[in-house]
């Protein structure tokens, strides 16, 4: 009996074959030279982007929605179980600063969407997001000793980010979404 894993990626696989076939857009070209290649991909199935633009929508909107689980679990940590002061503080920063990147994130998808934006504005807001998406880590990391209980959530929001970035840099801004 096959893996459920195993039948997971299959069946993702074939998803994607058949959508590559049905658009002239190939998300696969698009996310090769992204940070993580495979989480553009999955992005790319999930929301069956057929232009790049629609891509890029994509990716910096599950890059917020991401943005916004970390801010969650940064809130419910702090909520629970931080009794040192100095944690508690550094968390209160990296609090902040998520609900900065979702800012910026939301910014940059309304400005993508709705073409009311220029190419450097959208640059921009990304690039915000992604400075507010690793002072969480900077912070804990002036800390010596001190560990950020988000340090894996916040890594894949960093790299969702940053393929929002290298998506959105490479976009044309006068591309049509779909």
């Amino acid at each position: 009996m096959a893996k459920p894993t195993a039948l997971i990626l299959t069946f993702l696989l074939f998803l994607l074959l058949v959508w590559a076939a049905s658009s002239d857009f190939d998300a696969t070209a698009s996310c090769r030279y992204v940070t993580a290649p495979q989480l553009c991909t999955s992005v790319a199935i999930s929301s069956a982007a057929t232009s790049a633009k629609a891509l890029t929508v994509a990716a910096v909107t599950e890059a917020a929605s991401t943005a916004k689980q970390v801010s969650a679990s940064v809130d419910a940590i702090l909520a629970h179980s931080v009794t040192d002061a100095n944690q508690r503080a550094t968390l209160e920063v990296c609090k902040r600063s998520y609900e900065s990147a979702v800012g910026s994130l939301e910014k940059a998808v309304e400005k993508l969407q709705s073409g009311a934006g220029s190419h450097g504005d959208i640059i921009a807001d990304i690039s915000a997001a992604l400075t507010d998406a690793g002072s969480c880590r900077d912070t804990f990391s002036q800390n010596p000793g001190m560990v950020s209980p988000v340090a894996e959530e916040a890594s894949v929001l960093k790299k969702l980010v940053s393929n929002s970035l290298a998506l959105a840099s490479d976009l044309d801004v006068d591309t049509p979404a779909d």
